[in-house]
């Protein structure tokens, strides 16, 4: 249980003693953390090669675990996760066998050019479905190892650590290939736009926010720690800090923050940059309300560094804006075009995995020819197109409860930082992919699985102590006021 010290990071490890773990956990717990750090790096781990190799060392890390400190909520809530696993492998089955009343006409029409009795299929793609419930799969793995080894804060305080420590490096490294145009080291062509080893910018952008998301909750979590033992008042900054090593940690996360807000906007998403942006007010409101002297501090220094990283890397966001009407424009068609297709299959969907090859019959007139449409831009309404309305509405239930479990988190446990951390990955994860294919990308959601899960399953944990004694005052005390 975190509590509040000057280091809220390892806050765990001050009088409370964390569970010993033998040599199979160490392994899972090893597996599990080096699939989160190098999953961004094989161009996203869109092949699927790469998602057969992380499903592995995710089976093996999930089997290997302890879950002797699984509380029967972070118990009932893997399984939840599992059953929305199993929706997609049911779905998947259901597509990819004969489909009675939910068959598609194209079977039909082949077979008869073709001169075949080919089977009708609910799938425009025969093995699509399959190869497609992999990505779920995968991230239903991580997810459950997330909340197994939340219970250990110091192994949560490595993970947060890892993953900053390798978004820094992949963002260094495709700036530097921007820098110099090193194509090597560049999976797409985005002119004048930071990509590192994504897809395209706009999960560049997402993946580089998410890791300064995490950065800033730990930051702004030892500043209010600070101001708290310190009556309100932070005479020197040596404050934030109680020895040397926290020192080391405090300069690393600084520097961190510093480079990761210079980079977000030289990848020109604006949806991602916007979030970030407004999710970053959102955590220092979390964590300072009603706090005067925490905002003289925090207020100035935002607003420096935000002007900073503007007008350093703010031109390509700039030169979007400025295109904003025909591109949204595009995509509104896009999206009218898909909305009409899940009218048309609304049950078992067109086929998981088979938008590229169901989308061209779909294009309405007023969408431009040019340009070859693979993904909808909008996750929730790719899955609803190719997985059906009610495989879409039991993922959004699932999500709804993660999203309501780690605010009751924040809420009763206000002391750790890595709940904030989870809940504003996850938002940021969630908004940004409504309009854009962020969770479709493998690399980051694995990333996104592994971060909330862990945050859920330290969302479950019993609230800490100062919460517990302020609920009892203000209990105890309402009687009396009634009288």
């Amino acid at each position: 249980m975190l509590q509040e010290t000057a280091n809220p990071e390892s806050a765990s490890a001050s009088g409370v003693l964390e569970p010993r773990h033998g040599l199979g956990d160490r392994v899972g717990f090893a597996l599990f953390l080096a699939a989160l750090a190098l999953c961004p790096v094989p161009d996203g781990s869109t092949e699927l090669i790469w998602i057969v190799i992380w499903g592995v060392l995710a089976c093996a890390s999930v089997l290997l675990l302890s879950y002797r400190a699984v509380s029967r909520p972070a118990a009932l809530v893997i399984f939840g996760c599992g059953l929305v696993a199993a929706a997609f492998v049911l779905v998947a089955l259901l597509q990819s066998q004969a489909a009675g009343p939910f068959s598609l006409p194209i079977w039909r029409e082949a077979g008869r050019l073709l001169g075949m009795d080919l089977p009708a299929l609910a799938t425009a793609v025969r093995d699509a479905p399959l190869l497609a419930v992999g990505g779920p799969l995968l991230a239903a793995l991580l997810f459950t190892a997330g909340v197994v080894v939340s219970d250990d804060a110091r192994r949560v305080e490595l993970i947060c650590r890892v993953l900053i420590a390798m978004a820094c490096l992949t963002g260094l490294i495709g700036f530097i290939a921007l820098l110099f145009d090193i194509d090597a080291l560049r999976p797409t062509q985005a002119p004048g736009s930071l990509t590192t080893f994504f897809l395209n910018k706009n999960t560049t952008s997402t993946y580089l926010g998410s890791a300064f998301l995490l950065c800033l909750v730990l930051l702004l979590q030892r500043l209010r720690v600070a101001l708290r033992m310190s009556g309100g008042q932070l005479r020197s900054v040596e404050a934030l800090a109680s020895g040397r090593a926290d020192r080391r940690v405090l300069i690393g996360l600084a520097f961190a923050a510093l480079l990761l807000a210079f980079l977000i906007p030289m990848a020109k998403s604006r949806s991602s940059f916007a979030l970030v942006l407004v999710l970053s007010s959102l955590a220092a409101l979390v964590l300072f309300w009603g706090r005067a002297h925490a905002w003289r501090l925090f207020a100035p220094v935002a607003l420096i560094l935000f002007a900073a990283a503007y007008a350093v890397a703010g031109q390509g966001i700039r030169l979007r804006f400025a295109r904003l009407s025909l591109e949204d424009s595009e995509r509104l068609e896009v999206y009218r075009s898909v909305l009409d297709g899940i009218a048309q299959h609304p049950v078992l969907g067109f086929g998981l995995g088979s938008f590229p090859s169901v989308f061209p019959g779909l294009r309405n007139e007023n969408l431009p020819m040019r340009g070859i449409w693979n993904m909808a831009h909008s996750t929730p309404l790719e899955l609803a197109l190719t997985g059906g309305i009610p495989l879409t509405a039991f993922v959004a239930l699932f999500f709804g409860i993660c999203l309501v479990l780690l605010i009751r988190g924040i809420i009763r446990r206000p002391h750790d930082p890595y709940i904030l951390g989870a809940l504003l990955v996850g938002v940021l994860g969630a908004l940004h992919s409504t309009v854009d294919f962020t969770l479709q990308i493998p690399g980051y959601l694995m990333i996104y699985a592994g971060v909330t899960g862990i945050g859920v399953g330290r969302a479950l944990r019993p609230a800490s102590k100062g919460s517990y004694e302020r609920v009892r005052r203000q209990r105890s005390s309402a009687p009396e006021k009634a009288r």
